[in-house]
């Protein structure tokens, strides 16, 4: 990797505008400056001040249909072409310090359009100072982006997604879920969505590994994730996406869209974790609106609990409440809220049954059902053979129905609720 130090006007900027990529994946999102800051960077040009180097990653012997990539730079890039397209006008206390001898100075709240066409000129005539970076790799580029953004410093989501590799491509494919466009209250400002989807991965990642439901979701194991996870096999990213993603149909048929319930970043993880085990554990044919109601009156009690007087207060919820406001990111954190909404859930819902750990029937099993059920299918009364019949469960597994000849039956496969599933 090297890199040269090469001046580009404004004017070669804007007409080249379409071959600059502006968001190659290690890159923040953009419109984080605010507009007086955006102001004060027009503000620098104008008044010719000295303004910090764009870095370019140069692409131009990759054959693509971008030149170049933006390494640093991005916002004072957007800030320019803002200006330029009238969607950003000069601030109201704008002065020139430097009078240009019979050319009317630029006004305070000007828009580019009502500048005279020299002070026009004068802007796209600008030279910035451009340092293209050439025969670099991804990971030197990606090094680079982290050292040089200082200007509006990194979050940690940016950081990480900054580092590269294969476990970076899965959060950002797993924050492109529909569960995060259209179930989160939360935006995806700043990557919000990607922290969230990296503390899914590694409750997935720790649960693949024999570690159970729970992890530690500090910033620092979230980045461990991300660094010893940079090469990974295609069939490990797979099975780890799919997990995740397995997981979120279910939080789907639980929150509604934008859901209140998903307004904070504490929220996602804790559900996702509970939810998951309520799931596996325990059957009900309406257990997910189960769900639904207990986490909404789970709310209206805590708050109600507040306006108690003090003695009269359930200090479950007040304890659960202080561990929602600190080291929410904990494991022993996570442990004691996903205990405390379970119990409360369960002491809500008594009919709710626990899942027969056993799921399938065996061979035994299966031939007892065949012989009981004289061999015939249960539904439509047609002969099947043993190799054909599929065992089902009279009342669904998913439901609480044990795995046990009485709540066993014979069907053929055509009327087996499950089509494929000879087990039922």
């Amino acid at each position: 990797m090297h890199c040269i130090d090469q001046p580009f006007t404004i004017s070669k900027l804007w007409v080249n505008r379409n071959s600059i990529q502006e968001n190659p994946e290690y890159q923040r999102e953009s419109a984080i400056w605010s507009t007086e800051r955006q102001q004060l960077f027009i503000d620098s040009i104008l008044n010719r001040f000295d303004v910090p180097k764009l870095y370019f990653h140069d692409l131009r012997n990759n054959k693509g249909i971008y030149e170049y990539a933006i390494v640093d730079g991005k916002q004072r890039l957007h800030t320019i072409y803002a200006f330029m397209q009238d969607n950003l006008q000069l601030a109201t206390d704008f002065s020139l310090m430097e009078e240009r001898p019979g050319q009317p100075s630029p006004q305070p709240g000007a828009k580019f359009s009502e500048l005279s066409e020299f002070w026009r000129e004068e802007f796209k005539a600008t030279s910035l100072s451009v340092v293209l970076i050439q025969n670099a790799a991804d990971e030197d580029i990606e090094e680079l982006f982290s050292r040089l953004n200082n200007g509006e410093p990194l979050n940690a989501a940016e950081k990480r997604n900054a580092m590269g590799g294969e476990m970076c491509r899965l959060i950002r494919d797993i924050a492109s879920d529909e569960f995060f466009k259209k179930k989160l209250k939360i935006s995806n400002k700043r990557y919000q969505h990607y922290e969230i989807a990296a503390k899914f991965l590694l409750l997935e990642r720790t649960a693949q590994g024999g570690g159970g439901p729970y992890s530690d979701l500090k910033k620092r194991f979230l980045d461990d994730l991300v660094k010893k996870n940079k090469q990974m096999s295609a069939a490990d990213a797979s099975g780890l996406e799919r997990r995740v993603t397995d997981q979120l149909k279910n939080l789907s048929k639980i929150f509604a869209d934008h859901d209140a319930l998903l307004s904070k970043q504490a929220y996602p993880p804790l559900y996702y974790i509970f939810i998951k085990r309520v799931m596996h554990e325990y059957g009900h044919a309406k257990l997910a609106s189960k769900i639904r109601g207990f986490l909404t009156d789970f709310h209206v009690r805590r708050t109600a609990n507040l306006d108690l007087p003090e003695d009269d207060r359930d200090p479950v919820l007040i304890e659960f409440g202080r561990l929602m406001q600190q080291g929410t990111n904990d494991l022993n954190s996570l442990r004691d809220r996903v205990s405390v909404l379970t119990r409360y859930f369960l002491l809500d819902n008594p009919d709710v049954s626990v899942k027969d750990p056993k799921r399938l029937f065996t061979d035994e099993e299966r031939l007892a059902i065949w012989i009981i059920g004289g061999k015939k299918c249960a539904n439509c009364g047609i002969e099947i053979n043993l190799d054909d019949m599929h065992a089902d469960h009279q009342e669904q597994w998913a439901h609480g129905g044990q795995t046990s000849l009485s709540n066993g039956r014979c069907l053929c496969k055509s009327c087996n609720p499950s089509l494929a599933k000879p087990v039922g």
